[in-house]
């Protein structure tokens, strides 16, 4: 997201313009603002749309501001996304090397995947986070990029709108999206938010929340017999 708003997208398209007044308290300051850094690189798009996005978060909480960002998303083609995507993230790892707060897959993790599929588990990543932006992290994780389910948009002449289709895998939209495509919980979940809970708690055998650090979720989590693991 972050990366998204700093080279100025979404772009206005023949296709689709952003409906700024759904999205802002004051959607022509939005549009002019948005043009504006466009033409002229500067910061002031991205900061707006963070403000925007935490006023959103302090008044309706995490799920409906992670549906505000939808828009952020609007307007690509698959390949070009992932295009942008992929070097985003190739970015993020080599940065990682030097500084351990860029995003990254943390080697405790890719050992527990290889593990899980040494035994020949079916092992899916469900994310509210664009199906596209987390498909192109696949071969490091060494996974498939059908393994991914995460938020996807309704496109239009190959291009992406600001629409999610439904289910939205955030909450009880992680469990929805799991029935929808398998028809049945997980023997096992991990998650490490809020947003995991339903999954943890549905998961057939057991579910597992990677401390990081929320004690009021940890104990919500105990208290529905999920394991609380220590953050790797």
């Amino acid at each position: 997201m972050h990366a998204l708003l700093q080279a100025g997208y979404p772009q206005n398209s023949t296709l689709e313009r952003l409906p700024y007044s759904q999205l802002f308290r004051n959607p022509i300051q939005a549009e002019k603002i948005h043009s504006d850094s466009i033409l002229n690189k500067n910061n002031d798009w991205y900061n707006l749309c963070l403000e925007e996005y935490n006023t959103v978060y302090e008044k309706l909480g995490l799920g409906p501001s992670y549906r505000w960002t939808s828009f952020l998303f609007s307007t690509w083609k698959e390949k070009d996304f992932k295009i942008f995507a992929r070097e985003i993230w190739l970015q993020n790892l080599e940065s990682s090397k030097l500084n351990s707060s860029y995003v990254h897959p943390r080697s405790p993790l890719l050992e527990l995947l290889l593990e899980f599929k040494k035994s020949k588990w079916n092992i899916k990543i469900i994310t509210a986070s664009p199906t596209w932006a987390i498909q192109v992290t696949t071969p490091e994780l060494g996974l498939d990029e059908s393994d991914v389910f995460g938020m996807n948009l309704v496109m239009k002449n190959d291009q992406t709108t600001s629409e999610i289709i439904e289910p939205y895998p955030y909450g009880e939209g992680k469990v929805e999206t799991i029935l929808k495509n398998f028809g049945q919980m997980p023997d096992i979940a991990f998650g490490d938010t809020i947003n995991d809970f339903p999954m943890l708690k549905a998961a057939s055998r057991l579910g597992v929340l990677f401390d990081r650090g929320n004690s009021e979720l940890n104990k919500i989590c105990r208290d529905n017999n999920i394991h609380v693991h220590d953050w790797i």
